[in-house]
């Protein structure tokens, strides 16, 4: 079960001469005509959880251009005028990844076939991926566009905390991919990756079974979320009814992003934002019926505080 005290190592104070490239930089690619809300509570949370520098990434056509949220920098990509990412938006959206530390596709970016040659470019990048909600719907459908990728990952939070470790000294392996299905997303891609014997097994069966089909970190959300990664199992320790509420998914997108782009293994982002997306939903003053996903973003500074005195 993790913990607010496995939380606390992971939160060190951050050194005098930070700046905002030293702090992580994360490209939220989605939206789309359909959805227009989704990728900007991504990329607000991953402000919020410490990222110096987020792109909010979204077709052109799709109209989506918030005139209230001036932190984030927004770039309108071409789409064909379709309202949907194609392949004319590949381009445009490689050359933004390679300023990224981390990239977080789906939020809102809906399954229009249209989208799979994006995420397949995207999919072949070697940076952390965080593949959640339509990403996810895309991959069920086309599971061979999934290119499962083994390579060192970089250390875990604590041993950058540590004064004395390094990233050549650490021996942690894992995948640069983080999946974050809920259970309906979940299904899906046990029926896409022909894993249909899991379908009626137990949370932990299910995220163990995609974790070492898709080589990745797989978050399977609700409650008491698992996180699953190269044999190694992580029950959350927080949480409540509050987090079902729509856009709660794109909040810890969002989250993990944060994480990922300071060079947080895939396991330990995972668990580590899993836990504080939790405690923000505990900590609302909205009971467990009246919280909204935008209210929960702003929540997530006071629980790195309440985890740790250098947040």
């Amino acid at each position: 079960m993790f913990v607010e005290a496995d939380a606390y190592p992971m939160i060190s104070r951050l050194p005098l001469n930070s700046h905002k490239k030293s702090l992580g930089s994360v490209l939220i690619v989605g939206g789309s005509s359909l959805y227009s809300g989704a990728p900007f509570l991504a990329g607000k949370a991953a402000l919020r959880s410490g990222a110096g520098l987020v792109t909010v990434a979204v077709p052109e056509s799709a109209g989506i251009m918030p005139s209230d949220i001036f932190s984030l920098i927004i770039r309108q990509i071409p789409d064909s005028g379709t309202g949907f990412f194609t392949k004319d938006s590949i381009a445009a959206i490689i050359n933004l990844a390679n300023s990224a530390d981390s990239i977080v596709i789906g939020p809102g970016m809906s399954d229009n076939e249209s989208c799979l040659a994006l995420l397949s470019a995207i999919l072949s990048i070697d940076k952390p991926i965080i593949i959640d909600a339509d990403a996810l719907n895309l991959i069920a459908q086309e599971p061979d566009i999934l290119r499962t990728v083994q390579k060192p990952v970089a250390p875990s939070l604590s041993e950058i905390n540590s004064i004395d470790s390094t990233k050549s000294e650490c021996s942690c392996y894992g995948s640069k991919y983080i999946f974050t299905p809920h259970p309906g997303e979940a299904r899906r891609l046990l029926r896409g990756f022909k894993l249909d014997k899991f379908l009626e097994k137990d949370k932990i069966s299910q995220v163990k079974a995609l974790s070492e089909k898709t080589g990745g970190t797989v978050i399977l959300k609700g409650h008491k979320s698992v996180v699953a990664a190269n044999n190694n199992i992580s029950i959350n320790g927080s949480g409540c009814p509050a987090l079902a509420t729509a856009g709660s998914g794109d909040v810890l997108a969002g989250i993990i992003a944060a994480y990922s782009a300071v060079g947080a293994n895939s396991f330990d982002a995972a668990c580590l934002s899993v836990f504080i997306h939790g405690v923000a939903g505990e900590i609302g003053n909205k009971g467990m019926r009246g919280l909204i996903a935008d209210e929960l973003i702003e929540l997530i500074p006071s629980v790195l505080k309440l985890i740790s005195p250098f947040a």
